[in-house]
């Protein structure tokens, strides 16, 4: 009886809570987004646009019952400019301290192309956090913090960057994020993108399709336009991997 009436009583909890992130998500985030978007933009009047691609391989295995580890590999196009121009490659560790709070870090080596006879590498530590702000039967709103140290021929520089997105639940669900990135300078860019998961598309392997646009400081380069593919192959029971961290 009384575990009865205790599961009554979550339901209107649980309705509260869906409804609740919906408006934090709808009506207060995103056109927060927007104007942040629209005054960052002000201060770089005719700032040019470059359209590029970004397809994600991601092996993911469960290490232990609180320990995931992904090995990723990572390539972006620019099919109106330099074609494949950046190619990357390595682990990400991810730790569950709680089921809605884990541990993030990593290492990437990479090469980039930036302009026809110049190719740079560069070594990327990185690590954070990540917790569900709300959760709710259909949806949920996380948060993620990271730090990145990029270490490439002198040109040193670190980087933080904070992102909010709203995800659904289902085999085939949606999903939104707002992303803040800062330097010693200040902003660098804020990246806001869309897209959906596709769960099991092959047994174990989860497909994720989307698109970005990042507003970028002026001494960056071009705001970019990115379309994105990402291929998770499960082994055990790993929880999904953000497609762009």
């Amino acid at each position: 009886m009384a575990g009865a009436q205790a599961l009554g009583a979550s339901q209107p909890f649980r309705a509260w809570s869906y409804q609740l992130l919906t408006i934090v998500t709808v009506r207060i985030f995103f056109p927060l987004a927007l104007v942040i978007s629209s005054a960052f933009l002000s201060a770089q009047p005719n700032q040019p646009t470059k359209l590029e691609t970004q397809h994600a391989f991601d092996f993911s295995f469960a290490a232990s019952p609180k320990l995931q580890v992904t090995l990723h590999a990572r390539a972006r196009t620019q099919p109106s400019g330099l074609g494949l121009y950046q190619a990357r490659l390595g682990p990400i560790f991810k730790y569950s301290l709680r089921p809605s709070f884990s541990l993030l870090g990593g290492y990437y080596a990479s090469a980039q192309q930036q302009a026809e006879l110049d190719v740079r590498g560069t070594h990327r530590p990185f690590g954070g956090m990540e917790f569900a702000l709300l959760k709710a039967k259909h949806a949920e709103l996380d948060f993620r913090s990271l730090v990145e140290r990029f270490i490439s021929d002198g040109r040193d520089f670190t980087r933080s960057r904070n992102r909010i997105r709203w995800s659904a639940s289902g085999s085939l669900a949606p999903y939104a994020s707002g992303e803040a990135f800062f330097d010693v300078a200040g902003l660098r860019s804020i990246r806001y993108s869309f897209g959906f998961r596709r769960t099991n598309v092959v047994r174990r392997i989860d497909l994720d399709c989307g698109y970005f646009y990042e507003d970028r400081r002026s001494d960056l380069g071009p705001n970019r336009h990115m379309f994105l593919t990402s291929l998770q192959f499960r082994f055990g029971k790993v929880k999904r991997l953000d497609p762009d961290i």
